[in-house]
């Protein structure tokens, strides 16, 4: 029976689509995308989460923007069937791209699981009015409308600055917030494409994934996944670094230095209190406690500790192990940001 492929979009940065075959609907696909003409994939992004009407679900974002004039074709991986045509529309990937203030004339780049959040929220208090209309500081999504940049706005002496975490704690932070949530606040769950990945369609399991499971998935597919699970960007060229670690410290020493006039308000946001924040549900806890074996444990037991009020250690899912792991998916992250970390 012939496989019916439909893709969704393609955007500058990135591209989806479902895939659905009638004879199996549990199959799993993985979608192969060419650029302009070549015989081999540039990407190949896995279609594993299933949308409850037996389409497979592909979303990938690739790592270098395309040209306007760019050709994405592509195919699926299994069966050699071509995609459908799919329109091109305009887009950037926000956590690429940044923030961009045309009165101070400098970019803030941002990316998921690196306080991107309270890194919105201050451009927006920063930069309230040079926008077309006042800005709801709880929804950071309007200081991306506002604000975001494009690449006319970026040029080579544009100063630049990039808030990034350090990929041992950003892994445990997406993996509590955004998989293992699933079985405390599923609402925030951006794991289906981990759980499908392992247990099919087999839902009854889900809540039995692992940490280890989910660096395992990360391990094939951490540079097409979720956005909150894909390495962060390494920038080129000269930039300044807020890291997570000394967030509040590099973004205090980044406008003293760089923009004074505005270090008075960005002081003042950052003494508000914890509501600026977008803390995560574990650190919304109390005391964090060790969990014996936690790289093992099921996101079931996570999620009734977390529901109990417990929080749990983050260190207790970094054991030798897991940070090799991490170490080899997120090379690139420590490179660029973290070059004396130990292993």
């Amino acid at each position: 029976m012939v496989v019916q492929v439909y893709q969704g979009s393609v955007t500058r940065n990135g591209g989806n689509g479902r895939v659905f075959d009638p004879a199996d609907e549990a199959r799993k696909f993985s979608v192969d995308l060419f650029l302009n003409g070549s015989v081999e994939p540039f990407i190949t992004a896995p279609a594993h989460h299933y949308d409850g009407e037996g389409y497979s679900l592909f979303q990938v974002q690739w790592p270098h923007t395309i040209a306007p004039n760019d050709q994405i074709t592509g195919q699926v991986r299994e069966t050699g069937q071509p995609l459908a045509a799919a329109p091109r529309s305009p887009g950037y990937l926000q956590w690429e791209a940044g923030l961009y203030s045309r009165r101070h004339d400098y970019v803030v780049h941002f990316q998921p699981k690196a306080a991107c959040t309270l890194v919105r929220r201050l451009f927006g208090y920063l930069h309230q009015s040079e926008a077309e209309k006042e800005l709801d500081l709880r929804a950071p999504q309007e200081v991306v409308h506002a604000f975001l940049a494009t690449p006319q706005d970026i040029r080579a002496d544009t100063l630049s600055v990039i808030a990034v975490r350090h990929p041992f704690q950003r892994v445990v932070s997406m993996f509590i917030d955004k998989v293992a949530s699933y079985s405390f606040l599923r609402r925030l769950c951006r794991g289906y494409a981990v759980f499908a990945y392992h247990f099919g369609e087999d839902v009854q399991s889900y809540e039995q994934l692992s940490f280890l499971q989910f660096l395992e998935y990360l391990q094939s597919y951490a540079q097409v996944a979720d956005s909150h699970f894909q390495p962060q960007v390494c920038l080129a060229g000269d930039h300044q670094v807020w890291r997570v670690e000394s967030l509040e410290q590099d973004i205090k020493t980044f406008y003293s230095q760089y923009r004074p006039d505005l270090l008075p308000a960005a002081e003042q946001y950052l003494e508000e209190g914890p509501r600026r924040h977008n803390p995560s549900s574990n650190t919304l806890l109390g005391e964090g406690h060790l969990l014996e074996d936690a790289p093992a444990a099921p996101i079931s037991l996570i999620g009734s500790l977390i529901k109990e009020g417990r929080g749990i250690l983050p260190d207790s899912f970094l054991t030798d192990q897991t940070r090799a792991m991490i170490a080899e998916i997120y090379a690139k992250d420590i490179v660029c940001y973290y070059p004396d970390t130990q292993i």
